[in-house]
């Protein structure tokens, strides 16, 4: 790509220079069949993307870019999604009416993470569950785990050679592991029960 020509004539707060900071991207297009309807990954600065992908920048989203590909990534979200839309497209309106939830800051009495080891999955989802309190309102060091978690995710499909479209849609075994953990927290923190959870990963396996 030829930067300089690219630059040629924009203004420095144009949407040309926001290669220099850190996005979150997402698939613009995606069928209602699709494996996923909301494909979101971090795009590193320097990199430059075709119409088809929209991003979020750190300047431009209220919310931390790590815990904005968490939720990006979940299942709740891209059910949501599902319900309203009805073509191929990932429509701004549509991406920047996803529902975030409220983080309260740190309290110094919560020890329910600090004493958990990060590889016990199911002791991590136990205790981040343990701090649930009422729907849409999530604990800083919850949201805290949860981007640890993504990271370790992301640490695994890197060294992934993915060679089909049927490689690309399934994670691998291990971040499979992590991302139910990621999901069960979420449904919980959006005030969902865990029948309500299966009956929306049963759903979304009907829409696809």
């Amino acid at each position: 790509m030829d930067v300089q020509k690219f630059l040629e004539g924009k203004r420095e707060d144009s949407k040309a220079f926001d290669f220099r900071l850190a996005r979150i991207g997402f698939q613009r297009s995606a069928p209602q069949n699709n494996f996923r309807r909301i494909i979101a990954a971090r795009l590193p600065k320097e990199s430059y993307c075709l119409d088809t992908v929209s991003y979020v920048t750190s300047e431009s989203s209220t919310v931390a870019l790590e815990f904005l590909l968490v939720l990006l990534n979940s299942q709740i979200l891209d059910w949501y999604f599902r319900l309203g839309s009805t073509n191929s497209k990932v429509n701004e309106y549509q991406f920047n009416a996803l529902p975030v939830p409220r983080i309260q800051k740190h309290d110094a009495n919560e020890t329910a993470l600090k004493s958990v080891d990060i590889a016990d999955l199911k002791g991590l989802q136990d205790a981040m569950i343990s701090l649930y309190t009422e729907p849409g309102v999530m604990p800083a060091e919850v949201k805290d785990a949860l981007i640890l978690l993504c990271k370790r995710i992301e640490s695994i499909e890197a060294t992934r050679v993915m060679k089909t479209r049927s490689d690309r849609s399934h994670l691998a075994p291990g971040s499979k592991e992590i991302q139910d953990v990621i999901d069960a927290a979420l449904f919980r923190y959006y005030g969902l029960s865990d029948s309500e959870q299966n009956y929306i990963e049963g759903r979304l396996k009907v829409m696809l």
